[in-house]
């Protein structure tokens, strides 16, 4: 079961919609959000972004649909589209959000220790 802190609840929910992308295209997609997160210079950012990619390279052809989607959650949650300026993200929260997708995919060394 992912527990997603209540404030990022239905982020998360809008993050893991849609289309479910290749792996190669989630890749793509968060090296773009890194790129803008590293901008920020905000460390424990990039610890998380750092994170998430870690939950993209665990993907292999097993990995069922449902892990898929939590995975693209994740990917999403930290990009700087959504509706929080990246500056006044709750990287804590996130990186919460992260363990738990870790968690539920029955991934628990990719959890983030911060969290």
């Amino acid at each position: 079961m992912v527990t997603i802190p209540e404030e990022l609840s239905r982020e998360f929910e809008i993050c893991m919609s849609g289309d479910l992308p290749t792996r190669t295209a989630m890749r793509k997609e968060l090296a773009g959000h890194r790129r803008a997160i590293a901008a920020l210079g905000d460390d424990a950012a990039l610890s998380v972004t750092d994170g998430v990619s870690a939950l993209v390279e665990a993907i292999d052809r097993k990995t069922s649909p449902l892990y898929l989607r939590l995975i693209l959650g994740a990917v999403r949650i930290v990009g700087p589209e959504r509706p929080v300026p990246l500056r006044q993200r709750d990287w804590t929260g996130i990186s919460r959000v992260v363990s738990s997708v870790a968690w539920s995919i029955k991934r628990p060394d990719l959890m983030l220790t911060n969290s």
